[in-house]
C-alpha cells in the first residue's frame, strides 16, 4: 500500500456528528464519492510531493467490510506527474485486506493482516469539539451544517457535517507524522447515498481467492 492509501484510509475514515453539537455515528451502511487533496513534505526535504484523488467508498459496520476505489494522481514537482488506479477492501471480520487491479494485462492481489479492532465506528472522536452551525441554501433547499474541530494525534482536525442526517461535506486536518513528515489534507464529499451499498461492492476477485500468503501486521 501506497503512502498515499496509508493517509487516505485514515483520512476518510473518521465519523460524523449531530446538529445539537452532540457526537453521533453514520448509518451503519453508505456509500460516497469523495475528492481528496493532500501535500505532503518529508523531513529534509524542499520540495512537496502532491496527490489529488477520486474515491468512491463503501462503508458496511455490520459486515464490517469497508471498499475504496480511485485515482491517484501524484505530482513530484514540475511534469513529475503519474496516474494510478487503485482499489482496497479491507474485510475486518476475517483480518484481511485486498488490494487489487490489473497491471499489465495481468490481474493481480495483495493481501495483508489488518486487526479488527482498527476499523472505524463511523462515530466522531470525543476530542472533537463543536464549534458552531451555518445554513447553506434558502428556503426549503437550505441546509443546517454544523462544524467541529479539535486534535487527534498528531493532526488538527475540522469537519463540516449535516445536522439532521450526519451526511459528510468537507474535513481537512494537517500535522506532523512520527518521522517528521508534514502533512496537510483537504476532503470533499461530493455525493453521499446513507443506508445502503453499491451492489456486488465487495466481492473479492478470483486473483484474491488464489493468493495462499498474506504479508504480516505492520
Amino acid at each position: 500500500m501506497s503512502i498515499f492509501q496509508s493517509f487516505l484510509l485514515c483520512g476518510i475514515g473518521i465519523g460524523l456528528v449531530c446538529g445539537t453539537g452532540e457526537h453521533c455515528c453514520t448509518s451503519s451502511r453508505f456509500h460516497a464519492a469523495i475528492k481528496i487533496e493532500i501535500a505532503v513534505l518529508k523531513r529534509g526535504s524542499m520540495t512537496p510531493t502532491f496527490y489529488i484523488d477520486t474515491v468512491m467508498e463503501d462503508y458496511d459496520r455490520n459486515m464490517k467490510m469497508i471498499k475504496y476505489m480511485g485515482t491517484i494522481v501524484e505530482n513530484m514537482g514540475g511534469n513529475d506527474e503519474t496516474t494510478t488506479n487503485f482499489t482496497n477492501i479491507s474485510d475486518y471480520g476475517n483480518g484481511k485486506a485486498y488490494n487489487f487491479g490489473v497491471y499489465s494485462g495481468t490481474p493481480y492481489c495483495n493481501v495483508t493482516q489488518i486487526d479488527p479492532k482498527d476499523m472505524d465506528n463511523g462515530c466522531v472522536p470525543s476530542s472533537l469539539n463543536f464549534t458552531g452551525s451555518f445554513t447553506v441554501g434558502s428556503g426549503s433547499n437550505s441546509v443546517l451544517i454544523n462544524s467541529f474541530d479539535g486534535v487527534i494525534g498528531n493532526f488538527h482536525w475540522s469537519m463540516q457535517r449535516t445536522a439532521n442526517e450526519c451526511a459528510p461535506i468537507t474535513y481537512s486536518r494537517f500535522g506532523i507524522e512520527d518521522d517528521g513528515t508534514y502533512m496537510k489534507e483537504n476532503g470533499m464529499y461530493l455525493d453521499v447515498v446513507q443506508n445502503v451499498t453499491r451492489t456486488g461492492a465487495f466481492a473479492i476477485p478470483d486473483s484474491c481467492n488464489q493468493v495462499i500468503n498474506t504479508m504480516p501486521l505492520g
